[in-house]
């Protein structure tokens, strides 16, 4: 994906549709006419953040318990000296887990608490409902690309332990790396 997106010349927004749309369908999206009519409700968009489905079911592998093995990220060792200096093993657990420094919640906590501060904003009541759906699907995708960083957790909370080994932080690396314009704007 990333491959095909950094071949596209996507230096503005109008680059990005004029690669995707022809003149006329700038105006108005079909394929997303057709996502609102057959949109779930918030509710239960809510509740599959944290439940596996048959995406999730081939992308992580499961342990005997039946708990989700999330694969570690694969990074290099800077040099030799680092190369034995971090020894966290994989997280092991259920769809939605954070872990994170930045989270300790799960992924529908998360979203429950985004969703609730953002409705207390002061925001044009015409665009209130479109806030809180944006809010509801900000973290979408982070359910199918959690893997197990290098860095450990930073929480003593036993099920972040497998034996005496302590598994790496949840990230979601190419939820927070691919983006359609160039990093060097942010």
């Amino acid at each position: 994906m990333k491959e095909l997106l950094s071949a596209l010349p996507l230096d503005s927004v109008e680059d990005i549709l004029s690669n995707v749309y022809s003149e006329e369908e700038k105006t108005s999206i079909p394929e997303l006419e057709e996502v609102i009519e057959n949109l779930e409700s918030p509710s239960d968009i809510f509740d599959s953040l944290t439940q596996s489905d048959s995406l999730t079911d081939k992308i992580y592998k499961k342990d005997d318990k039946e708990e989700f093995i999330f694969p570690k990220v694969d990074e290099k060792a800077k040099s030799w000296l680092e190369k034995d200096k971090n020894k966290t093993v994989e997280h092991v657990g259920n769809i939605g887990d954070l872990t994170s420094a930045y989270h300790k919640e799960n992924l529908k906590q998360h979203t429950a608490l985004v969703v609730k501060n953002l409705s207390k904003e002061n925001i044009d009541s015409k665009r209130k409902g479109l806030s809180l759906l944006t809010a509801l699907m900000h973290d979408i995708g982070r359910k199918y690309t959690t893997q197990t960083s290098q860095q450990e957790k930073s929480s003593t909370d036993e099920r972040f332990k497998i034996g005496d080994e302590v598994t790496g932080q949840l990230i979601a690396p190419e939820q927070e790396t691919i983006s359609l314009y160039d990093s060097s704007v942010f």
